[in-house]
């Protein structure tokens, strides 16, 4: 379930737990092709959680999705989600062709908010790499490897700076015909 908006005061009942407060926060290029002709790696959305807004029990949903649109022969390509400058999620180097998809759903929750505006997470996610071109003719989901969790730097992440959430990309050949489409990229803070 999605919740749209900032709803503070409305009580809201998921089946699990009541939730008072819900800010949702799109990336910012959502829908925007992104030619990427080199193999550095690229940011190419940012969600940004403002400072001072995150409180313990909070929960974080980071949710997107990436598209192939166009391709020279077949390079690999890797889609990273950076959470506060560490790697959240990685799918690492994929074969793609026109129409392969990226999704991912990540949850997070501010386990904890110390003296020093450090917060620590626990946390749990996957992505996945769905095989929908020509060549394989239907959905051949790839779970990718996310056992291994979230580390914040220094033993936490300042809540009292904004708060950075990334999808970076990074092809295996430059080329200026390859090509993929952020087709969603949001984090839904829900407050309980």
């Amino acid at each position: 379930m999605l919740w749209k908006g900032n709803f503070a005061g409305e009580s809201i009942e998921d089946g699990f737990a009541r939730v008072v407060e819900s800010r949702l926060y799109e990336g910012t290029s959502v829908g925007t092709a992104s030619a990427i002709n080199s193999t550095a790696a690229t940011a190419i959305s940012t969600a940004t959680i403002p400072a001072n807004t995150l409180l313990a029990g909070d929960i974080l949903r980071l949710k997107g999705a990436v598209i192939v649109t166009a391709i020279n022969a077949t390079p690999n390509l890797t889609v990273k989600l950076k959470f506060g400058g560490g790697t959240t999620l990685a799918t690492g180097a994929l074969s793609m062709i026109v129409d392969d998809l990226v999704y991912w759903e990540y949850n997070m929750r501010v386990n904890n908010l110390d003296s020093a505006s450090l917060v620590q997470f626990d946390e749990h996610g996957s992505m996945f790499y769905w095989e929908e071109g020509a060549a394989l003719s239907g959905t051949n989901p790839v779970r990718s490897d996310m056992d291994a969790k979230f580390q914040s730097p220094g033993g936490g992440l300042a809540s009292n700076a904004d708060i950075a959430c990334l999808v970076e990309f990074t092809w295996s050949v430059a080329h200026a015909s390859n090509t993929a489409v952020v087709i969603q990229h949001q984090v839904d803070l829900v407050r309980p």
